[in-house]
């Protein structure tokens, strides 16, 4: 199976899960790992304890995914993400969904520099 550039594959979402550094956000949870000079990728997760339906749980996937895409506020090359996306998110309007994952990734942005870091300890 070809995986687009941003994907990440199960065994890879695997190990974020164990070794990844765990940070609670607006949005839910964000898991992330250093991986050096290989392109970011990113999975968005919405469990079915957030949205009991597939259909629900597909839209805030997809919203999530295109805001990502648009906002362009992850780093080029370096991380492997895994976002989680929290049970209040999903009874949110589209606005407040929005303005919760722009702060996500801003606070992304502005913390790189701190992940750089402590990146070494995960």
């Amino acid at each position: 199976m070809a995986f687009k550039r941003h994907q990440l594959p199960r065994k890879d979402i695997a190990k974020l899960f164990k070794n990844g550094r765990r940070v609670r956000v607006a949005a839910g949870m964000l898991i992330l790992t250093k991986t050096g000079n290989q392109p970011t990728r990113y999975v968005c997760i919405v469990p079915n304890t957030t949205a009991p339906q597939a259909s629900k749980r597909n839209r805030i996937r997809r919203m999530a995914q295109e805001r990502i895409r648009k906002c362009g506020r992850l780093p080029e090359t370096g991380y492997d993400l895994v976002l989680i996306i929290g049970g209040h998110l999903a009874k949110a309007t589209r606005k407040v969904f929005y303005q919760k994952l722009d702060e996500v990734f801003s606070l992304f942005q502005a913390a790189e520099t701190r992940f750089r870091h402590i990146s070494g300890r995960m």
